[in-house]
């Protein structure tokens, strides 16, 4: 029985699925692997950091980020920071490579969901590649990777609740709700991928009572464990007006501008990075899409389908709600869960109107969605910010006499939006050379004296610290591409 039907297909709802244990293949595992590590090889192979990788590499860093109410990624930074005080630099291949792996995972899961859901196998083979392509994913791996752990244990928590009353247990509930709260403890936002997935059975196919009840109630679920999460941490956190829980606000009225004329656009606008989110071509191919599946489903189904799309409308606010409240704008990272939703439902329109050749379509959208990738994240990215790592390590290992270098970075910016436009600016250049120094000492390619003796500055930081940002009269300025 193959989902998101066409108009000749006439086939019934499908009946809420029974949730399976998280079955687990190799093989495909193996498979999106292979081609996550080619849409994102460029991370890789040219090797940086970008803005707070910076310092999160670092030794003893780590607590800054249980203010933000995110105490197991200040775990995985403590790992970080253990790891580069033996390999240096090199972590950056380990932290690329397990987020890398973790979406890998995360497809895995999400293809299981799809065929549960009713999808054929082919588009649900497709399907995870398209989604994880989009840019919120790609700045997960290329600026982001802890959190595609939190990506991972939301996807595996969605798809152990129980689909139906028969088949509750009181282990399930237990499992996904801790594995929610870790996903929370490691980034908030990407918990919300859980609305998100929750719009595949409500666009899969025709739905019933069962299944809308179905959503709703995980949707509460979810809600109710954010909300517990949130209670705590405000009792217990450090005051802190922008990454604390005192960042969060009632929306204002003008909010839902802000969410149609931002956020919207700029998950509406798919693999498009470059230039400030507007309304061209992708956002308008994508909203007549999404109007096509709706439409489609009203005349299939008439007034059945008029609670789904109010779901429908309450999911897409909610895959961004942290965003919203917090007034977040316009990061990526935080964007996994509507790039997720908007992605899926536009997929769910151009099915309605290839019919039979949604599962040949899903494999080169995914083809073209991972080569985008690449080239995105190579061209935006991980050149224009490799070339900053080895200038500075040119500059080190060319002058081995000299132990005070004063680095100057003309380009604040490139021209892609967000952080696909973003360098490191003079307070994040500074850590950056440290830690090239720390891995050539480490490796060595410089000895320890030269290492103790070395003086870095960078105008125009902004730290206060007049030693980062005031060069002396003999340090030697080097202007980095």
């Amino acid at each position: 029985m193959n989902a998101i039907s066409s108009a000749t297909d006439g086939e019934p709802s499908l009946p809420t699925p029974k949730a399976t244990p998280l079955a687990w293949n190799t093989r495909d595992f193996v498979f999106y692997a292979i081609v996550l590590f080619l849409a994102y090889s460029a991370t890789l192979f040219f090797p940086y950091l970008l803005t707070d990788e910076t310092w999160i590499v670092r030794p003893g860093t780590y607590s800054w980020t249980f203010r933000m109410g995110r105490p197991a990624f200040s775990a995985f930074i403590w790992i970080s920071g253990q790891m580069q005080q033996t390999i240096g630099l090199d972590v950056i291949y380990v932290m690329r490579g397990s987020a890398i792996l973790a979406l890998a995972a995360t497809a895995v899961i999400l293809k299981r969901w799809f065929l549960d859901w009713g999808h054929d196998r082919v588009t649900a083979m497709w399907l995870p590649i398209v989604l994880l392509s989009l840019p919120g994913y790609q700045i997960v791996v290329a600026d982001g990777t802890q959190l595609a752990v939190a990506i991972l244990l939301t996807t595996c928590a969605t798809v152990v609740l129980p689909r139906r009353r028969e088949d509750i247990e009181p282990a399930r509930p237990l499992i996904a709700a801790l594995l929610y709260v870790a996903a929370l403890l490691i980034y908030q936002q990407q918990v919300l991928l859980a609305f998100a997935m929750l719009a595949v059975p409500l666009l899969a196919s025709s739905v019933d009572r069962r299944t809308i009840g179905y959503v709703i109630a995980v949707g509460c679920f979810v809600t109710a464990v954010s909300v517990a999460y949130f209670l705590v941490w405000r009792i217990i956190a450090i005051p802190d007006e922008r990454y604390g829980p005192q960042a969060v606000q009632f929306p204002a009225p003008s909010i839902v501008l802000d969410f149609v004329s931002g956020r919207f656009i700029q998950a509406a606008n798919l693999w498009k990075v470059v230039g400030p989110p507007q309304v061209g071509l992708p956002v308008v191919v994508v909203a007549i899409l999404m109007a096509i599946k709706v439409a489609f489903e009203f005349f299939r189904q008439s007034w059945r389908f008029l609670l789904p799309s109010i779901v429908l409308v309450g999911l897409l606010v909610a895959s961004d709600g942290f965003a919203i409240l917090a007034r977040n704008y316009p990061s990526y990272v935080t964007l996994t869960p509507l790039n997720f939703l908007i992605g899926y439902w536009a997929f769910a329109g151009l099915a309605v109107l290839a019919g039979r050749w949604r599962g040949p379509l899903a494999a080169i959208l995914a083809v073209g969605g991972a080569l985008l990738a690449f080239i995105t994240v190579k061209d935006e990215i991980a050149i224009p910010n490799n070339r900053t790592v080895a200038a500075i390590r040119a500059a080190f290992v060319e002058h081995p006499q000299v132990t005070n270098f004063n680095f100057v970075l003309p380009v604040q910016g490139g021209p892609g939006y967000s952080e696909f436009g973003w360098r490191n600016t003079a307070n994040y250049l500074y850590l950056m050379a440290i830690n090239v120094a720390d891995h050539l000492s480490i490796h060595h390619v410089m000895n320890q004296s030269w290492h103790d003796q070395l003086v870095v500055t960078t105008p125009n930081a902004s730290s206060g610290d007049a030693s980062q940002n005031s060069p002396r009269p003999d340090a030697l300025t080097i202007e980095l591409p």
